[in-house]
């Protein structure tokens, strides 16, 4: 057999096809195929992100929930209006006569907060034996109403054997009057 410029372009021609198929076709696809697939990984990584992002979601609703009802609970211990700071404060009057203690003086301050919410600070002093206005603090705390006590000083009475004088500032919290239909 002999092998001509026939058989030569014959051979080459039949070399080239499968390297013009890697050049034409499978090399683009192959490229095409590493971008899409680095888009699939993209992809994927976000929809983790998100999938991490939004785990919290059923936690959250129920933590909300619970918000609520603890918002709910504490504005029930909360007066509605300044007029209700006049009956806690009888109660705390009474506390202070159960245990026999005897008022100095009384003075209400200036009403705190611009909001829904106010904090009328009342300074009392008060007289009487160590065990009475203990039992009075204890008694204070008990009350259903929110309140705080600041500013304690607690003196021995010089005069009095026995007998003690405290100074406090009670913090009565409240639920701002609302304003009457039509008027500011």
């Amino acid at each position: 057999m002999k092998i001509g410029i026939r058989e030569i372009v014959f051979i080459v021609l039949l070399l080239s096809i499968p390297l013009m198929a890697w050049l034409l076709a499978f090399r683009p696809f192959g490229e095409q195929r590493a971008a899409m697939m680095a888009q699939i990984r993209q992809k994927q990584r976000k929809l983790e992100d998100l999938r991490q992002a939004t785990a919290g979601i059923d936690d959250l609703d129920a933590e909300i929930r619970k918000l609520r009802k603890a918002i709910h609970f504490l504005e029930s211990k909360l007066p509605s209006g300044s007029k209700e700071v006049d009956v806690i404060l009888k109660e705390v009057w009474e506390k202070a006569e159960e245990g026999k203690l005897t008022s100095k003086a009384v003075r209400t301050q200036k009403v705190k907060g611009d909001g829904r919410f106010r904090e009328q600070p009342i300074q009392i002093e008060l007289a009487g034996d160590f065990k009475s206005f203990y039992s009075f603090l204890l008694a204070v705390e008990r009350l259903p109403r929110i309140t705080r006590l600041d500013e304690l000083t607690l003196e021995k009475e010089q005069k009095k054997e026995g007998v003690a004088r405290s100074r406090f500032t009670l913090s009565i919290f409240y639920e701002q009057d609302s304003p009457a239909p039509g008027g500011r």
